[in-house]
């Protein structure tokens, strides 16, 4: 029963904290910035925002990568079996 426990407040808080994150955002996008920045540095800020997010991106990089370790992995053990 005490794990059960745990694990209901462990979900709620999670999703109270989603919520919370969400609602925050929303202030944040719509009433915040745009008040704080004029229409050019709020235009520059999301430009930022845009680079920065597909800079930790990895954009297929590791599929390819993985999929080049696996394909070595492939060939060495096809050359040990000769």
């Amino acid at each position: 029963m005490k794990d059960n426990e745990t694990l209901i407040k462990n979900i709620s808080r999670y999703v109270a904290s989603n919520i919370f994150q969400r609602a925050c955002g929303i202030v944040n996008t719509f009433i915040k910035k745009p008040k704080l920045l004029p229409p050019e540095l709020y235009g520059l800020w999301n430009l930022i925002n845009i680079i920065t997010t597909y800079a930790t991106a990895h954009l297929g990089t590791r599929s390819v990568n993985d999929t080049r370790s696996i394909i070595a992995v492939i060939l060495n053990e096809g050359q040990k079996n000769y």
